[in-house]
């Protein structure tokens, strides 16, 4: 006995149900309470064919959810770069092209810019909750040559332009020393580190985990730190000179 087709059109889209679709044309631009299409969910899910018989069908691309993205944004965001193709891979690497041709112009190596593409999906990076409060850890991790560092202003990620428009720009600790202090160093055991700066001066720094290439356990691989750089306060200038 066969299982019953989804309950509703955007449940279909997410299971790839491609009969369902089929039946109930009328609807394939249909929103949800928080804006998402069935190409939305079609795409969330990595459904390749049945985002490729909606685009055929002509749902609308363009349409956006309530954080403003559109399918392919949300594609790129999960990492189904398949997907992404189907639906022309978005407005946003345009965007980054542009941006990246006109900053060369003027000889900068590096950019912040809009980014809608999850670099996570399907890595081996490790979180490792527990170890957020290991200090002694925490401060090895951090100075170590081997640690990465990512970069975001205003919400927006540090690309290596000189690379690739989408090349994501990880710095060592010596890049970011000059304004990421060691909070850590020192520090008892559980402790919460005191804060890094006041008010709008106040540097915020992630420890997002570690990189497992062996599976191995939490220090067999480069520790990864996310960094708010988003030109403020006293920080303004320094942040500023890491965009060059």
């Amino acid at each position: 006995m066969s299982n019953p087709p989804p309950a509703n059109i955007h449940e279909a889209a997410a299971a790839g149900n491609i009969a369902f679709l089929s039946s109930n044309r009328h609807f394939l631009n249909l929103q949800n309470e928080r804006g998402w299409t069935p190409l939305h969910f079609a795409a969330r899910y990595g459904q390749t064919e049945a985002v490729a018989f909606l685009v055929a069908e002509k749902a609308d691309t363009r349409l956006v959810n309530s954080e403003g993205k559109t399918a392919a944004q949300v594609a790129q965001f999960w990492g189904f770069e398949e997907v992404a193709k189907v639906l022309g891979e978005g407005v946003e690497a345009s965007v980054v092209v542009e941006e990246t041709e006109e900053v060369n112009k003027v000889g900068k190596r590096r950019r912040f810019t809009e980014n809608y593409k999850n670099f996570f999906a399907g890595g081996k990076l490790n979180r490792f909750g527990f170890l957020r409060t290991e200090n002694a850890y925490l401060s090895r991790a951090l100075t170590s040559p081997t640690s990465r560092f990512l970069l975001l202003s205003n919400g927006r990620p540090l690309f290596d332009i000189a690379q690739s428009p989408t090349t994501i720009a990880w710095l060592s600790y010596a890049d970011v020393a000059g304004v990421v202090p060691n909070p850590y160093e020192n520090l008892a055991q559980g402790a919460a580190p005191e804060p890094l700066g006041h008010g709008e001066s106040e540097l915020i720094v992630v420890f997002l985990g570690v990189m497992e290439e062996r599976n191995e356990g939490a220090e067999s691989g480069p520790a990864y730190w996310a960094v708010d750089a988003s030109p403020r306060g006293s920080l303004k200038e320094k942040m500023t000179a890491l965009e060059k």
